[in-house]
């Protein structure tokens, strides 16, 4: 399938009310098939190739979802189309064999429905979002969406201990996915994964105090955070283990920096063998060797010439302490 894309990065504004975000999401999975509003999407739909069932469902989610966000009414209707965007792309890349693309999709609901199209046609503004980018907000909502999942499991009154380890690994797995975007120059989405982070925190801290985790709470995403965390959270060497064990097959905007650890690897050894191997031929085939072996030479002659003279001081100085002591004899006899 193949859509026309902005050329624009997609903005991620709309990740600040994510937690609203997520609980219309729900309420519209839940309610979105006893809602009158949402029926016209079977003359919508009608035409639709392939199987229509999913098709529909969307529909009606995706109208449901709008009047759930405008009776909410705390953003902007911009804020609103971004994740409408998003969620609209989202749920068409899940049917399989799909060949729609969100804004022809949205199109069509307004052509059809007249009263779908006075209400909300000025106020949605919905485009298509690259494969790629996408990716990258699926998971990023994905770690907001777990992140809730898990509060609320932390703050319910079930006394059922959670598995918070296993938790953990799966935010870091899914967070390395993602932080290696920002180096690529994506500011908004940096902005939006920093905000993640932030709120990670503070769901470490509610671990930390909650008895939920057992005496293990939630593990950091980063290993440096890890050995500064606070006195209180204390990680045993089997946490820290998995936080730095944790892998994530390379994207291709990774494989450079692969790449340069490789060669920071080879070059060292390849110039320390070419040393070896020039001195070597230099020892070997040429008068490098005569020249080293006339100085080894000439040093183990000075110094067997250093050990002679030191050996004949050693018997002159015997000599005169002999001579000494026989003067000394002689006068003591002299004497007596």
């Amino acid at each position: 399938m193949s859509c026309p894309y902005d050329d624009e990065k997609g903005n991620y504004d709309f990740f600040s009310y994510m937690d609203k975000y997520i609980k219309l999401d729900k309420d519209a999975d839940l309610n979105y098939s006893g809602d009158n509003y949402s029926n016209t999407c079977d003359s919508v739909i009608y035409d639709y190739p392939g199987n229509i069932e999913k098709p529909i469902n969307v529909c009606k989610k995706f109208k449901y979802l709008i009047k759930l966000l405008y009776n909410e009414k705390f953003h902007s209707d911009s804020i609103y189309s971004d994740y409408l965007s998003y969620w609209l792309n989202d749920k068409l890349s899940a049917i399989p064999d799909n060949i729609t693309c969100a804004k022809f999709f949205y199109q069509t609901i307004k052509t059809k429905d007249r009263t779908f199209n006075s209400t909300y046609s000025s106020r949605v503004n919905i485009h298509n979002i690259k494969p790629e980018d996408l990716g990258t907000l699926r998971t990023l909502y994905t770690l907001h969406k777990k992140c809730n999942e898990i509060s609320n499991l932390i703050d319910s009154s079930d006394s059922e201990q959670i598995d918070c380890m296993h938790l953990s690994n799966e935010f870091i797995q899914k967070h390395k996915e993602v932080e290696a975007v920002c180096p690529q120059g994506n500011v908004h989405f940096c902005k939006a994964l920093k905000d993640f982070e932030r709120k990670y925190k503070e769901l470490i801290a509610k671990s930390t105090i909650s008895n939920k985790c057992g005496n293990k709470p939630l593990i950091p995403l980063k290993v440096d955070e890890a050995a500064s965390q606070q006195d209180n959270t204390i990680l045993d060497e089997g946490q820290i283990s998995q936080l730095s064990e944790v892998k994530v097959e390379p994207s291709a905007g990774l494989k450079g920096g692969s790449y340069i650890d490789i060669q920071n690897i080879i070059i060292p050894v390849f110039a320390i063998l070419g040393m070896c191997l020039a001195s070597f031929i230099l020892y070997k085939f040429t008068s490098f060797r005569s020249c080293i072996s006339f100085r080894i030479k000439r040093k183990k002659t000075f110094w067997n010439n250093l050990d002679d003279e030191s050996d004949h001081l050693i018997d002159a100085s015997e000599y005169e302490h002999n001579i000494s002591e026989n003067m000394s004899y002689r006068f003591s006899y002299k004497s007596s």
